[in-house]
C-alpha cells in the first residue's frame, strides 16, 4: 500500500496545480480554523472542489477543526453539508 499526503494549503496562488493532485479513491482531510470562520477558510471552496474534480462516490471527506483551544465555536450546519456531499463526507472533527 502506497500513502501519498498533499498540503494544499489555503492561498489562492497555489490552485492552479490542484487538479493534478486529486483522486477518487482518496481521503481528504479539510482543516479549518473556527476563529477564521466557514466562509474566510474557503470551506465551501474545497467541499466543491472535491465534488466536482472526484465525485462524490469513491472519494471520503474527514473536516477537521483545529485550534480548538482559541475558545471560537465551530458550529455550522452539520446536516446540510451532510446532505450536499454524501456519501463522501464521512465526519467532522
Amino acid at each position: 500500500t502506497v500513502v501519498t499526503a498533499w498540503d494544499f494549503g489555503g492561498q489562492k496562488i497555489y490552485r492552479v496545480p490542484h487538479p493534478f493532485f486529486f483522486s477518487p479513491d482518496a481521503i481528504f482531510v479539510v482543516t479549518w480554523r473556527p476563529r477564521d470562520g466557514l466562509e474566510d477558510v474557503g470551506l465551501q471552496y474545497w467541499l466543491e472542489a472535491i465534488k466536482h474534480r472526484v465525485g462524490l462516490t469513491k472519494c471520503a471527506v474527514l473536516l477537521v477543526s483545529t485550534y480548538r483551544d482559541e475558545g471560537r465555536s465551530t458550529d455550522f450546519d452539520v446536516e446540510q453539508l451532510t446532505y450536499e456531499y454524501y456519501p463522501a463526507l464521512q465526519g467532522y472533527f
